[in-house]
């Protein structure tokens, strides 16, 4: 059977041209973000193209296109099996970071989940409450600051906040990766938190977020990090 990934896809319910800007580029935003793909949504006949394909990897989904039979097919990765991102919290919470899951690449995504049944959600905060958003503790579990998380919600728009924790989480767990690769001690503090920085710069940059607040306050971070 002949597969093929399907490019184009008709979405004229989802997707509408504000009339006048028929030759402007078209954005698609999945669960307020913005997601970028390497074929571009197309006016075509008058009815909104858009890549099928990209926008079911933003939502844990395959597409596959049967030529043979002529049909399109959808996969959810999820069917069938026990749900890989779970996580402790609230259901605000985790409802939240599932569509932070949902908003980034599939790399960082599946690297995310990887990791994922080692953050925890934390309130009141078990540390001192000098950390801001999340920690690592010495027995290697992240716990991500429920006041602050809260408090988030309340003060800054549902996209800023997609585009921060998407960031938290994928810095999170670069240092997880570090400490399981063996090569955690062989940086020092602030160069464990450049190579993390640069990681979540990265992910929020995918997921559309380059003008957020929280693209500004990381690479505010990486750059003093960057003199010591």
């Amino acid at each position: 059977m002949k597969k093929v990934i399907l490019a184009l896809v008709l979405l004229g319910s989802l997707v509408f041209v504000t009339p006048g800007r028929a030759n402007a580029p078209i954005s698609i935003v999945v669960n307020g973000a913005v997601l970028k793909t390497d074929v571009p949504p197309q006016i075509i006949d008058g009815r909104t193209m858009v890549p099928l394909s990209a926008i079911a990897q933003s939502l844990n989904c395959s597409v596959e296109f049967d030529a043979d039979q002529q049909q399109v097919s959808i996969y959810s990765e999820n069917a069938g099996k026990e749900d890989k991102t779970d996580i402790t919290g609230p259901e605000a919470f985790r409802s939240f970071i599932s569509e932070c899951l949902n908003a980034m690449d599939s790399g960082n995504r599946d690297f995310v989940i990887h990791h994922l049944d080692r953050i925890a959600y934390d309130d009141p905060p078990r540390f001192s409450e000098s950390y801001a958003y999340s920690d690592i503790n010495s027995n290697g579990t992240c716990y991500i600051n429920g006041a602050f998380f809260e408090k988030n919600q309340a003060g800054l728009s549902r996209s800023e906040n997609l585009y921060g924790y998407i960031g938290y989480l994928v810095h999170e767990a670069n240092h997880f990766y570090l400490r399981d690769s063996g090569v955690y001690d062989l940086y020092s503090s602030p160069d464990r938190e450049a190579l993390c920085d640069i990681a979540a710069l990265k992910a929020i940059a995918r997921a559309g977020g380059e003008n957020s607040v929280y693209y500004g306050q990381f690479r505010k971070s990486l750059q003093a990090e960057l003199k010591y």
